[in-house]
């Protein structure tokens, strides 16, 4: 690494022994082995850094490390140098009560946001003073500078140049300054967590970088509000993020509130907007490292207002208690997934549908999650991983929310929220009941969080009706044989409900009814309600039907003798359903 001299700026020149793959962060001190800061951070492939933030007379000395997804690597060797010596030195002060900025020619004050810049002796320098609208520029003062035209310095020593701008009344003339607030304006400062990816990396990066950002409320409160022009934000990591493009900062977007359009000016980043006194607003800094916003870390904010003046915050990132997850098996409710590792369609197989509840003060940014089950089975959200995928979406039916080339995730989860997951099953063996299934769920900072649940067994309830109607005979017989049958309701409770696949009613008579021709047994006739067309296969006596949890169906057996049903006799009903698991329930008739 080595550094190049020119009038106040350093620019600084390394090799990229990444191959273009990792950025590079840049610390700075001001004595060869004197205490290094970090100063800022580079896009991959950038191999070069400018410091205009630099003075005359003092040497610097530089040092970068490369940084990516995996970590840092060890500091480049120490290069130093000093800007070039002698040169002359402009500070641009602006007074009155109006508004306006000065330039330089050649480029340098930019006043604005630059009001000092240092030029090499001998230099020619020409400033040039512009009164915003409703402003007037009432002349310059210091530095040999008088009038109100542009106003032309040579020199190689500090020279101060005040410009005055003055409002403009409406019936000509300038308006008295403006009485200064007698309070002046407080911020206060709240770390949300990373909770949007609104911002990137860069200085006008606004776009998401695929990485959630540090959120943060900011609250103001002094007298008529106030009219921000200027932020920067500042972590003890150390790092910078401001409302200048032409700054070495990356961007710091601005928001009405959380999920609001940014109101950063595209080219510039700038903003210019009004906070009612009491009023808030939401500011965002990406941290694509996830370095800058640990737990411990020192953030402040400052502004600058309209009236010239400004106020600042700081809090402390929250050592916050680890994140809590629960989970709910719903069922085999939806066909969203497939089989495989980026199956993000319908495989014709209905997907089980589990809801996960996530608990963690601030809220949490989910960036990775894994569903097991000791089947064994394994879904997850890497295309990477030989695991068929996990679908991830808000709601049941919202979109999924996996990117359809990694199958990745990365979305917000409030203090309490919800999201579900989808797992596909097409052999239907891994959510019998009884399986036990584990999610675990990992968050921006790195922490996980794990749920475990148990796929509950179906319950069945069963009533006796009496003898209402006559639907089938004895024998595999589907028709009327004369007696009424005797008729039982079955309810059913299994969250996400069940397909009943087979049904045996028995009765210490002693007497049985099935839904097969296969055995020796009369048909037990099955429908969806007392007068409902049977559901039986006509020539299988069969039956393949959808029960949804807390549904009921209609049972009809034959009993031409008239004694099966009689008071006291106990009638007990197995079900068989499409995953494979039984339930039983038994009654005592009254």
């Amino acid at each position: 690494m080595a550094p190049a001299a020119q009038a106040q700026q350093l620019t600084l020149s390394w090799v990229d022994n990444s191959g273009g793959q990792a950025g590079f962060v840049i610390h700075r001190a001001s004595s060869s082995g004197g205490g290094y800061s970090r100063i800022a951070e580079v896009l991959p492939g950038v191999v070069a850094y400018t410091d205009k933030s630099v003075s005359f007379g003092t040497t610097y000395c530089y040092r970068v490390a490369a940084v990516d997804a995996t970590g840092m690597s060890e500091f480049s060797n120490q290069a130093c140098a000093s800007p070039s010596s002698g040169g002359i030195t402009l500070k641009v002060s602006k007074a009155g009560n109006g508004a306006g900025s000065v330039s330089s020619s050649p480029a340098g004050i930019d006043c604005g946001t630059t009001c000092s810049y240092s030029y090499p002796a001998g230099k020619t320098v020409t400033l040039t003073a512009t009164a915003s609208s409703g402003s007037s520029f009432g002349g310059w003062a210091g530095g040999g500078c008088s009038g109100t035209a542009p106003c032309t310095l040579v020199g190689n020593s500090l020279t101060s140049v005040t410009a005055t701008f003055n409002l403009v009344s409406t019936t000509g003339g300038s308006l008295p300054s403006p009485t200064t607030p007698a309070t002046p304006a407080t911020l206060t400062l709240a770390y949300k967590g990373m909770l949007r990816d609104r911002v990137g990396q860069g200085t006008a990066a606004l776009a998401p970088d695929g990485a959630m950002d540090g959120t943060f409320t900011v609250l103001l409160h002094g007298a008529g509000g106030r009219t921000v022009t200027g932020l920067r934000l500042n972590s003890s990591a150390p790092g910078a993020w401001d409302t200048s493009s032409s700054s070495a900062y990356w961007v710091l977007a601005v928001a009405p509130t959380l999920d609001a359009a940014p109101i950063n000016a595209p080219g510039t980043m700038a903003v210019n907007f009004q906070v009612p006194d009491g009023g808030s607003f939401v500011i965002f800094g990406s941290d694509r490292f996830g370095t800058e916003f640990l737990p411990g870390r020192t953030i402040t904010l400052a502004a600058t207002f309209a009236d010239g003046s400004t106020a600042s915050a700081v809090t402390t990132v929250p050592n916050l208690a680890p994140a809590t997850a629960s989970l709910t098996f719903n069922g085999m409710l939806r066909d969203r997934v497939g089989q495989g590792s980026v199956a993000l369609n319908p495989d014709g197989s209905k997907d089980a549908a589990l809801t996960a509840t996530l608990t963690g003060t601030l809220g949490r940014a989910v960036t990775g999650l894994r569903l097991d089950s000791n089947a064994p089975g394994t879904w997850d959200t890497s295309s990477s991983s030989s695991s068929w995928i996990l679908g991830v979406a808000p709601t049941l039916d919202a979109p999924l929310l996996n990117k359809p080339d990694t199958a990745g995730v990365s979305f917000p989860v409030a203090d309490g929220g919800h999201f579900v997951v989808f797992a596909s099953d097409s052999l239907g063996a891994e959510f019998f009941s009884g399986r036990i299934l584990t999610l675990t769920v990992t968050l921006e900072d790195g922490s996980t969080a794990v749920a475990t649940t148990t796929v509950p067994k179906p319950v069945l309830h069963l009533a006796y009706n009496g003898k209402l109607r006559d639907r089938v005979g004895q024998g595999n017989v589907l028709s009327p044989d004369g007696p009424r049958d005797g008729t039982l309701t079955a309810t059913l409770s299994a969250t996400g409900g069940r397909t009943i696949t087979s049904l045996r009613l028995e009765s210490d008579g002693p007497g049985a009814w099935d839904t097969t021709i296969g055995t020796i047994y009369w048909v037990l006739g099955v429908a969806s309600s007392l007068d409902g067309p049977l559901l039986n296969a006509s020539a299988t006596m069969a039956v393949n039907f959808w029960v949804a949890d807390g549904g009921s169906f209609v049972l009809f057996a034959a009993d031409y003798q008239n004694k099966e049903f009689v008071s006291g006799r106990k009638l007990t009903l197995t079900a068989a359903f499409s995953d494979g698991t039984m339930t039983t329930v038994t009654i005592t008739l009254p």
